[in-house]
């Protein structure tokens, strides 16, 4: 049985590789240092634990209380589908932890993790440990069994410090709204928004901050195919692109620092600024606004083909909603041609139907 799992966990993966080199979809998925880590301690208890045994995955210590909670989900959901042996489920764990004052990421002493393991007719406790070592991290699990207290095995593995252990093991220090301080930040820091939400930085919104993410190239972003074939990019928690299948595209910006960065590195790098005329002839750089009242930022940047009936180009519409307390639109164009839009846009017309996205208050 445990050699089958294998051999289908490696036709899984060749089998993966093969659709993922003839597929058309823009994103593939690979796995991360620490994801490969926990697949391999899966491995390891596959072979160490008798098949068929009850387990109680316990406890991960570590400084982070989200690693450990990330650690210990996929190693009982590695578990429950591999299905060498049964495991207890997370709701009911949860119940014992916070009756006997148990953390996820805190230590736990053999004497005191064997009655929970007897309290639910188990014949292993499973529990680890992540530590840092130099720039790398460790990761120790071991099985205990419950009858004996006789150690069944212990698993050590050094992990590499990648994106998602990075993410994770920063994740709950909050740094200040500046973008000096999301400049030097680290994945996984977090800002608090004027509506008191958290807000955790990825590594994509740092090197947005810095000057360094590429807008023009969104193939490794984390993306999601809806039905209706549109594409949904989250660039950051804070900025997402849809990509629809008629060739429109559209950002949602949800905070200054992210639409000030993505202006500047690519807007106005890339397009040319339309002027709004009013009905007195009069010119501006932007039109006030009249969108729906948030208490944070927003901003919706849509991207359409217009014509003026012998030239076609792109038109970027550049609506703002309590940027700096004021709302407001702008338009570029990617030619230089001194487009004029507002009263006497009667030439510019798009190329075909006008996009409505509707915003979400947070």
């Amino acid at each position: 049985m445990k050699t089958e799992i294998k051999i289908l966990v490696i036709l899984a993966a060749f089998l993966t590789m093969v659709t993922s080199g003839c597929s058309s979809s823009p994103s593939v998925s690979i796995p991360d240092e620490l994801d490969l880590a926990i697949r391999d301690t899966s491995d390891y208890l596959n072979d160490n634990i008798p098949e068929g045994s009850k387990i109680v995955i316990l406890n991960m210590q570590s400084d982070s209380s989200d690693l450990s909670d990330y650690i210990i989900g996929e190693l009982i959901a590695n578990a429950v589908n591999d299905r060498i042996f049964t495991v207890v489920d997370r709701e009911q764990l949860n119940l014992i932890r916070a009756e006997q004052d148990i953390q996820l990421s805190g230590e736990v002493a053999d004497e005191d993790a064997l009655p929970i393991g007897k309290f639910y007719g188990a014949q292993t406790i499973v529990s680890g440990r992540v530590s840092q070592i130099g720039i790398g991290y460790r990761m120790t699990i071991r099985a205990l069994a419950v009858q004996t207290a006789q150690v069944q095995g212990q698993y050590n593995k050094n992990i590499a410090a990648g994106k998602t252990i990075t993410y994770l093991i920063n994740r709950g220090v909050e740094i200040e709204n500046f973008t000096s301080a999301v400049r030097k930040a680290k994945p996984g820091n977090y800002i608090r928004m004027p509506s008191g939400k958290k807000y955790f930085l990825t590594k994509e919104e740092i090197d947005v901050a810095n000057g360094k993410f590429d807008y023009g190239d969104l193939s490794d972003v984390k993306t999601e195919i809806l039905d209706d074939k549109t594409q949904i990019k989250t660039i950051s928690e804070a900025h997402t692109a849809y990509e629809y299948p008629d060739g429109q595209s559209a950002h949602i910006i949800k905070t200054g620092v992210s639409f000030t960065q993505f202006m500047k590195q690519y807007i106005e790098k890339k397009y040319f600024p339309g002027r709004y005329v009013d009905e007195s002839g009069n010119t501006y750089d932007a039109k006030p606004n009249s969108p729906p009242a948030f208490d944070v930022f927003r901003a919706l940047v849509q991207f359409q083909t217009v014509s003026d009936g012998i030239i076609e180009a792109e038109q970027v519409t550049v609506s703002t909603y309590n940027f700096n307390g004021k709302n407001s639109m702008m338009r570029y164009f990617s030619t230089d041609l001194d487009w004029r839009w507002g009263f006497v846009d009667s030439n510019v017309k798009p190329v075909g139907e006008p996009r409505q996205t509707t915003f979400t208050i947070e």
